[in-house]
């Protein structure tokens, strides 16, 4: 578990601690630089909290399948956080290289972004949440 995030051995460590002796906090603020890893370790937080096998990386409960790719039902991304420098450096790789692995960072950069406009976060008679709800639907 958090083997994808770097330079952050301590936070790991307490974080292994909190989800390994069940005592997870309610709520947790990662706050830090820009790209940093904040994202990703919150992301494999969730992943770690949902998972029902072993939480390592390459688990293949569904849990973790749903989590590495973005689709899970209890995650949810908020912020206003702007993906487009990692998609378009995730579509340059897969343009170059088209492997599972480059496919797979792709398509977790574009989810990332519409994951934030899912129906459940949003009022679907917001004007905002109109305009770009039918793009999504196209996307997924």
């Amino acid at each position: 578990m958090f083997e994808n995030v770097l330079s952050q051995e301590a936070v790991i460590r307490e974080l292994r601690s909190l989800i390994a002796d069940e005592r997870m906090p309610g709520s947790i603020l990662f706050e830090g630089p820009p790209y940093s890893g904040k994202l990703t370790a919150a992301l494999e937080t969730a992943r770690g909290l949902t998972c029902t096998a072993d939480r390592a990386w390459g688990c293949s409960c569904r849990s973790c399948r749903e989590q590495r790719v973005l689709v899970h039902a209890s995650t949810k991304l908020l912020g206003p956080r702007n993906f487009l420098d990692e998609i378009s450096a995730s579509a340059d790789v897969l343009t170059r290289v088209s492997r599972p692995a480059a496919r797979y960072l792709y398509v977790r950069a574009v989810r990332k972004l519409i994951r934030r406009f899912d129906s459940d976060l949003w009022d679907e008679t917001d004007r905002r949440y109109r305009s770009v709800g039918s793009a999504i639907d196209q996307i997924n």
